[in-house]
């Protein structure tokens, strides 16, 4: 079933102000996201002198990975692990592209087909 054109809460564009979002996914369009949780962080190389004293330290990104639950537009609609998708964080202006790499079992909630998903960052 087509779902309402209403679902999300924030039409004047404050993608954020109810946690939920709208994500673009290659093959599937637009489609409305919730529950959005993406982590990204750092790796620590460390350098000590031959008694273990530190003497410097360098901080390199780590990769992205996060999950999310995703409305789909019908019942017959389907998205795939390798899937490749994008949506804003939380400034509203970085987009964070991403691959899809795992699909749970979908759910139907007043008449909605949602499937929650794995994602992890997409550097090329």
């Amino acid at each position: 079933m087509a779902q309402p054109a209403t679902i999300i809460d924030a039409p004047s564009g404050d993608t954020q102000r109810h946690g939920s979002q709208q994500v673009t996914f290659s093959g599937a369009g637009t489609l409305i996201a919730e529950d959005i949780s993406y982590r990204k962080g750092t790796r620590a190389i460390r350098s000590t002198n031959e008694v273990g004293k530190p003497l410097k330290a360098a901080y390199v990104p780590e990769w992205g990975d996060g999950s999310m639950t995703v409305q789909l537009k019908t019942a017959t609609d389907r998205l795939t692990a390798g899937q490749t998708g994008s949506f804003y964080d939380t400034d509203g202006s970085t987009v964070i592209s991403f691959i899809v790499t795992e699909v749970g079992v979908e759910y139907r909630q007043n008449d909605s087909v949602k499937v929650p998903i794995k994602i992890s960052e997409k550097i090329n």
